[in-house]
């Protein structure tokens, strides 16, 4: 994978990376969405909450609006350095109000929810 040209070298070029989910034994759906960016060393899971409506969906739009996020961070022209720890929670809040948001006006997704574990 080319490094991306605006993106930190955080790991280097010899080392690579990839992201798998397993459906597990229990489950009809795989809920999980994965986000793995080696460019912008930023790596995370989302798990759309079990038994709910729209886990799946809760899980994709949480990785979505990260990624968007990051990319947009590293985009901008500042001296190489990481997001500070308030930036990141405003990132979780960000996919928190707009998956709350979608679960209240759409019937077929309300109490959709997800897990989010970031490594940046």
């Amino acid at each position: 994978m080319a490094r991306h040209p605006d993106a930190p070298s955080i790991l280097p070029d010899e080392h690579q990376c990839f992201g798998a989910s397993d459906i597990g034994r229990s489950r009809s759906e795989n809920q999980d969405a994965i986000l793995v960016s080696p460019d912008w060393g930023c790596f995370a899971v989302a798990d759309g909450l079990g038994g709910h409506r729209g886990g799946r969906e809760a899980s994709r739009m949480a990785i979505d609006i990260l990624s968007q996020n990051v990319k947009l961070f590293f985009s901008k022209e500042r001296p190489i350095q990481q997001p500070s720890a308030a930036l990141l929670i405003e990132w979780f809040h960000s996919a928190h109000r707009t998956i709350r948001d979608i679960a209240q006006t759409d019937a077929q997704l309300m109490g959709m929810g997800t897990t989010l574990t970031v490594l940046l």
